[in-house]
């Protein structure tokens, strides 16, 4: 589906502060476009609140364990770190068993 986007329409919306109003088109197809107030609220649904939540803590969490690589590498070097083999091979299944359920 593709929609004509009419520059009247553009300019509208990218001199001020802009958004659309709830009701029905006009006649033209097009929804009324109108100033933002101050009185606007958006409230989010519980999940909604939950997912922000949890976004907002994934994004202060650091992606890297910077202390486990440092052990982890010191011990590669001392030539001291051991692989689980069975661990590894339980890890692995799962993933493969995962991955046939999608």
């Amino acid at each position: 589906m593709t929609g004509k986007i009419e520059s009247s329409v553009v300019a509208q919306m990218t001199n001020s502060p802009q958004s659309v109003q709830a009701g029905k088109a006009g006649a033209s197809g097009h929804a009324r476009v109108g100033a933002v107030s101050e009185a606007d609220v958006v409230t989010l649904s519980g999940q909604g609140a939950n997912l922000n939540e949890l976004v907002n803590v994934a994004q202060q969490t650091p992606d890297i364990d910077v202390k486990k690589v440092t052990a982890i590498r010191e011990a590669i070097a001392a030539g001291t770190y051991q692989v689980n083999a069975e661990s590894v091979a339980t890890k692995m299944a799962h993933m493969e068993w995962q991955m046939g359920r999608s």
